[in-house]
């Protein structure tokens, strides 16, 4: 067993113990969510000096039984009361909810769990040693959010449990979906409006209310600029959660009232998968959506990890976005250091913004919706199939399907669309004898292939040379360099593919570009 640094914005794993170096004091606080924790310690800081003592700590960082028993050394079993926000019921922190549960029973502990989300789960209330009454408010001033009721929440705190002054009021709502401004946090479309530019591309961005609620607006603030930098007019919109119906329907009306033409999205999970796979409840359905990622964790660990995100943030933002068929863009924010809280003993933790990654997402964006504006038949199409390991046999290869009639269906869907789609082969038989009639990407058999498709080397050294560093590496080890590289014909540089009309037909070059850039 061993002691693991903690980092702002990280994970603890494995079954390494976490010493969050906390003193006691008379209430402590635990979420796993860094928007309750850095609302709270903003909230405690304001809070007079005869406030009873508190602390402030991520679940995340509590994960393994030996952190656990850690701080019930160090911390809980010195106090008073102890909060619970939990997201996914008592199973996501058992053993902790275990021991803290058995130390309430023995009266030696005031225990308040409540979700840390929406959710209504009647097995916490009954885990708590507090009404349901009371749980039900601690909730609401947690879900509302904002600095009025994280106020109001330590005073409930303090005059219910502690033996405090007056009880405060109920909390104040929210809206549920809101614009926001970054002089204006709740404003109306007309704020926007008023200073977007004629004939730009309207483009929504949208992000979850918890982070207005917390204040934790930094990471959104830059993504605005980016794109008001790469001629994008934007319409920041919070919501609730994308999968409640109310909140989808008041989303959609601002998208069509304001003639939004993409949408920008940081929010997590599925929508369709929530409704039986049934996408007409995805939202956009007519707008491409690209997800702009908001890691969960920091940057440093992700710069070190070979495969970069880890399982929480590809889980959650690429692998159940896809099922809504969004479009799966960069990292462009991660967890860091805000300041330390003295009198929380916490690290407050905030989203901040990668600009690099952030403009290029933005640009992304920018391109489709000049693409989204251009003509069908003005628009230059690639199809690619994948072929790997590289032999013609596994050419467009994919357990279960049919890529090769999938390609003649979407080529003449294209064509029926108005695109410049041509001389369709007549079915997937007749697809595959075309490709394989030419240069693929099975080396070996390419000196008696004839290359139709062949891009000039020049071009090809300077499209070479706008990638990253790593990556002419990747590619250089894989083919060698230029004048090396098998493909090359004289003073071309051959491509695997048939055109249809001005729609090309692509093979996928072979392995070789994994790599970390």
């Amino acid at each position: 067993m061993h002691v693991l640094a903690t980092r702002p914005g990280g994970y603890a794993a494995g079954d390494g113990v976490v010493d969050l170096a906390q003193s006691p004091a008379d209430v402590v606080f635990l979420s796993s969510a860094d928007t309750d924790l850095k609302l709270l310690a903003d909230a405690l800081e304001q809070m007079p000096p005869a406030f009873p003592s508190m602390r402030l700590a991520s679940l995340l960082m509590l994960r393994s039984n030996a952190s656990v028993d850690l701080y019930f050394d160090s911390v809980l079993e010195r106090a008073k009361l102890v909060v619970i926000a939990l997201i996914g019921g008592a199973s996501y922190w058992p053993y902790g909810i275990e021991r803290l549960v058995e130390r309430a029973r023995d009266g030696l502990v005031q225990l308040v769990v409540v979700p840390g989300d929406d959710a209504v789960d009647p097995e916490l209330g009954r885990l708590s040693t507090a009404s349901e009454e009371d749980c039900f408010r601690v909730s609401r001033y947690l879900r509302e959010g904002g600095p009025a009721n994280a106020r109001a929440l330590l005073e409930f705190l303090n005059a219910r449990f502690l033996g405090g002054a007056q009880l405060p009021s109920a909390a104040r709502p929210l809206p549920r979906v809101a614009i926001y401004h970054p002089e204006e946090p709740v404003c109306d479309l007309a704020r926007w409006q008023r200073e977007w530019r004629e004939g730009a591309p309207v483009a929504a961005l949208l992000f979850y209310r918890a982070h207005l609620q917390a204040g934790n607006l930094r990471a959104f603030d830059g993504l605005i600029e980016v794109m008001i930098a790469q001629g994008l007019n934007p319409l920041p919109i919070s919501a609730a959660s994308l999968k409640e119906t109310v909140c989808r329907a008041a989303v959609e009306e601002l998208l069509q009232r304001a003639g939004v033409e993409l949408i920008l999205n940081t929010t997590g999970f599925a929508i369709a998968a929530m409704e039986g796979g049934d996408r007409a409840g995805a939202l956009g359905l007519d707008r491409p959506i690209f997800q702009a990622i908001l890691s969960g964790g920091n940057a440093e660990d992700w710069r070190a990890q070979p495969n970069g995100l880890g399982p929480s943030d590809l889980a959650m933002s690429v692998v159940l976005p896809e099922i809504d068929g969004r479009i799966i863009t960069r990292a462009v924010s991660f967890k860091g250091l805000s300041r330390r809280s003295e009198r929380a003993e916490l690290d407050v933790v905030e989203y901040q913004i990668e600009p690099e990654r952030a403009a290029f997402v933005a640009e992304l964006a920018r391109r489709w919706a000049v693409l989204a504006r251009t003509p069908a038949s003005q628009r230059r199409v690639a199809l690619v199939l994948s072929n790997y390991p590289a032999r013609d046999g596994r050419l467009g290869n994919g357990v279960g399907l049919d890529t090769p009639a999938s390609t003649i269906s979407i080529l003449q869907a294209m064509r029926d669309a108005g695109y410049a789609v041509r001389n369709i082969p007549a079915d997937g038989t007749a697809l595959m004898a075309a490709l394989t009639a030419n240069v693929t990407n099975e080396l070996e058999l390419n000196d008696v292939r004839p290359a139709q498709q062949s891009l000039a080397l020049h071009d090809y050294r300077s499209f070479l040379q706008t990638l990253p560093p790593a990556l002419i590496e990747a590619v250089e080890r894989r083919w060698g360099t230029p004048e090396r590289d098998p493909r090359v014909r004289g003073d071309r540089i051959v491509i695997a593919g048939i055109r249809c009309g001005d729609t090309f037909v692509g093979i996928q070059p072979a392995r070789g570009y994994e790599v970390d850039v």
